[in-house]
C-alpha cells in the first residue's frame, strides 16, 4: 500500500497519521485545507475483497442523522482507492477505556448503556426500512469524554436486506446467541 501520509488528497484533505488499520483497509486522520477541520478516511484498495462493504457503508451512513452516529461529509476515488470521508471521532474505543479504569461508576455504566440503546433504538426504527449493525464489540464503541459513538458500519444492513445474507457477518465474539440457530 501505497504511504500517503503528509500528502494532500483530493486538492483538500491533508493526510496527518492512521488512525488504525483492519483487514480491508487503513483509516487516516487527515485535516481539510480550506475548513481547517479534522476528518477521517478510510482507504480501500479497489481490488481487495470488501469494496462493495465500503461503496454499501457509504450510502447508508449518508441517511443517518444521530449524535451517536459519525457524520459521512464525502466519497471519493482514484485509480487505486476509494475513500469514505467522516467526521472524526476523538477518543478512545470502550476496550481502551475499560483496560485503563479499576472500575467505572454505576452512572458512567448506565449512561453509556442508555446512550448506546438510544442509538440502536434510532437504527431499528428507521423507516422504511429499520438498520442492524451486526458488528457491536467494544473496539467500535468510542468514548468521547461522556458520550460514546458508534463506528465502523461496513457490515450494518438495512432489515429488508437481511434475507440476503448468506453467511453470519460480524464478530462471532459478540453476536446474539439466536443468530446460530
Amino acid at each position: 500500500m501505497t504511504n500517503i501520509l503528509n500528502t494532500i488528497l483530493f486538492g483538500k484533505y491533508e493526510i496527518i497519521s492512521v488512525l488504525g488499520t483492519g483487514s480491508f483497509g487503513t483509516v487516516y486522520l487527515s485535516k481539510h485545507q480550506f475548513l481547517e477541520s479534522f476528518c477521517a478516511i478510510k482507504q480501500l484498495p479497489k481490488c481487495k475483497n470488501g469494496t462493495d462493504s465500503l461503496l454499501k457503508e457509504a450510502q447508508l451512513l449518508k441517511s443517518l442523522y444521530h449524535p451517536g452516529i459519525p457524520t459521512i461529509f464525502d466519497f471519493e476515488e482514484d485509480t487505486e482507492f476509494f475513500y469514505l470521508i467522516e467526521e472524526y471521532v476523538e477518543g478512545e474505543s470502550l476496550e481502551e477505556f475499560l483496560l485503563y479504569q479499576s472500575h467505572i461508576s454505576q452512572h458512567t455504566f448506565f449512561d453509556f448503556s442508555l446512550q448506546l440503546c438510544d442509538i440502536f433504538h434510532y437504527l431499528h426504527n428507521l423507516k422504511p426500512s429499520p438498520i442492524l449493525y451486526l458488528d457491536l464489540k467494544p473496539e467500535h464503541i468510542i468514548v468521547c469524554g461522556t458520550k460514546i459513538k458508534l463506528i465502523d458500519f461496513d457490515v450494518a444492513t438495512y432489515l429488508s436486506n437481511l434475507g440476503n445474507i448468506c453467511t453470519l457477518l460480524g464478530n462471532k465474539d459478540f453476536s446474539a446467541p439466536e443468530l446460530f440457530s
